[in-house]
């Protein structure tokens, strides 16, 4: 896996959705962790985003767009 760093992160913990005391792990799988089906296909999956909610939130849901 390769970990991601992104604006989303830093402005999610400064709108208050976010704790600021753990960090916004966004992992990638490598290509060599691709299947070669999967690669065929050219599709991704496998990424994961690890947060922790700040305060009051008690759950959330997180759209993301990748474009090529």
């Amino acid at each position: 896996m390769a970990t991601l760093q992104s604006a989303l992160p830093s402005r999610a913990i400064n709108d208050g959705i976010l704790a600021d005391d753990t960090p916004v792990v966004i992992a990638v799988p490598r290509s060599s962790e691709v299947s070669a089906n999967d690669r065929a296909l050219r599709k991704l999956t496998g990424i994961t985003v690890t947060a922790r909610i700040a305060g009051a939130i008690h759950s959330t849901v997180f759209n993301i767009a990748i474009t090529a």
